[in-house]
């Protein structure tokens, strides 16, 4: 890809992240609402219709790749080498942010005075 094409392809990405009327008609008639339908709805119904949109595409997608993983599965000599459909298609929604916690008294005292209460650590 050249310079000019990378600039245009951040362009475009940046422009579908933004939140603007473009953007929400676009979200409107990807989920079959005609602009009538869309300018009657608040905007509490439309958001729950995007979900449910969004969460029934999840479903359809939930089902492909068990399916696909099934197939792959078929011929499979050992259970090492078989493969779950969450390995085969990972989903965006499923992505885990995995970030060490740590926590000490010291930690946990000064938390507790930001908010205001009283610091009373349990000593087992």
């Amino acid at each position: 890809m050249t310079a000019t094409g990378q600039q245009r392809h951040k362009k475009k990405e940046t422009q579908e992240s933004q939140l603007n009327w473009d953007s929400v008609l676009r979200s409107a008639f990807e989920i079959g609402l005609t602009p009538d339908l869309f300018w009657s709805l608040t905007w509490r119904e439309f958001d729950l219709m995007v979900q449910a949109y969004e969460k029934k595409e999840e479903s359809k997608w939930l089902h492909t790749r068990e399916i696909i993983a099934m197939i792959y599965n078929t011929n499979i000599t050992k259970k090492s080498q078989k493969r779950s459909g969450q390995q085969i298609i990972p989903l965006p929604s499923e992505k885990v942010i995995k970030k060490k916690v740590t926590s000490s008294p010291a930690l946990l005292k000064e938390a507790c005075r930001q908010l205001g209460i009283p610091f009373n650590p349990i000593v087992h």
